[in-house]
């Protein structure tokens, strides 16, 4: 059980809101069009040159998150590098397709890294790994109210880089960077 203390701290940083006891204000996301894991084989050949910068990755984002206000200090500075960036939307077509193409590389690749897998920190490196390519996708936040789960994705406009486009339908958004 989650202490009334800590709700409030998340309210307060605005990663979640609640009105008088309603149900959490959906953020606003891309209506969701596709996945670019759906209908392609997992079996793909991945460059396996990539497998150590991934994996600095996931252990360097699993180390923020054990720290105090790891996830919040993360959070502001993928809003920092956007907002520098000055990302325009939508993405064109071929920048969807090299980021599908990344996804795909990146999901290929993750079995290969010991650390278990967890929507959160498979997203924010997935993030991280897209951004250095100068691909900037939007982390998304989407919770079910019943029964209560939180579930964390990447995308770029409307679609999904790392998950299926049903699961994540089901979840109300409440947090985009």
């Amino acid at each position: 059980m989650v202490s009334k203390d800590k709700l409030n701290r998340l309210v307060d940083r605005g990663i979640i809101s609640v009105q008088g006891g309603r149900p959490i204000i959906p953020a606003k996301s891309a209506a969701i069009t596709g996945s670019a894991l759906e209908g392609f084989s997992p079996v793909a050949r991945h460059p396996w040159r990539y497998l150590p910068e991934i994996g600095a990755i996931l252990f360097d984002f699993h180390h923020r998150l054990k720290s105090p206000g790891g996830l919040y200090h993360i959070i502001q500075r993928f809003r920092r590098q956007k907002l520098a960036a000055n990302v325009s939307s939508p993405a064109c077509a071929s920048e969807t397709g090299r980021a599908c193409e990344l996804a795909r590389q990146f999901t290929g690749l993750r079995p290969g890294i010991p650390i278990n897998t967890i929507c959160l920190l498979d997203s924010l490196a997935m993030f991280e790994y897209l951004r250095r390519r100068n691909i900037w996708p939007t982390l998304v936040f989407g919770i079910s109210q019943r029964p209560f789960s939180a579930h964390c994705w990447v995308q770029l406009d409307g679609t999904v880089l790392n998950d299926a486009v049903g699961y994540v339908r089901s979840r109300t958004t409440i947090l985009t960077v």
